[in-house]
C-alpha cells in the first residue's frame, strides 16, 4: 500500500461546527432580507416592475433558506461521520486491549 488514510474524529467536529456557524449566519443574512415590495414602491409608473422583483426576492429568500439548510444538514453528517469514526476507533482500542489481556494471561 503506498498511501495511508487517516480520519481525525476531533477535526471532523470542529469543521462540523465551523458549517454550523455558517448555516446560522447564511439564516441570520435571509432573515433580513425583505420579502416583496408593496405595490406601489416603485411608485405608479414603475407599479408593473414590482410583481417582476417581488418574485425574485421570494425566490432569494427562498434560497437562503435551503442553503442555510444544507450547510445545516452538512454539518449533522460531519458530526454523525466523526462519532462512528470514534465508536470504531474505540470498538477496535478495545479489541486489542482484550486480545493483550489474553495474551498476558495465557503466558503465566
Amino acid at each position: 500500500m503506498t498511501g495511508a488514510f487517516s480520519a481525525d474524529p476531533e477535526r471532523l467536529r470542529a469543521h462540523a461546527s465551523g458549517l454550523a456557524g455558517y448555516a446560522d449566519r447564511l439564516a441570520a443574512t435571509g432573515a433580513r432580507l425583505p420579502d416583496g415590495l408593496g405595490e406601489q414602491s416603485l411608485g405608479a409608473f414603475t407599479g408593473f416592475l414590482t410583481a417582476g422583483l417581488g418574485a425574485a426576492m421570494a425566490a432569494t429568500l427562498d434560497a437562503f433558506t435551503h442553503a442555510a439548510s444544507t450547510v445545516d444538514a452538512v454539518g449533522t453528517g460531519l458530526r454523525r461521520t466523526a462519532e462512528d469514526y470514534q465508536r470504531t476507533d474505540d470498538d477496535q482500542a478495545a479489541g486489542f486491549a482484550r486480545l493483550d489481556e489474553n495474551a498476558a494471561g495465557g503466558a503465566r
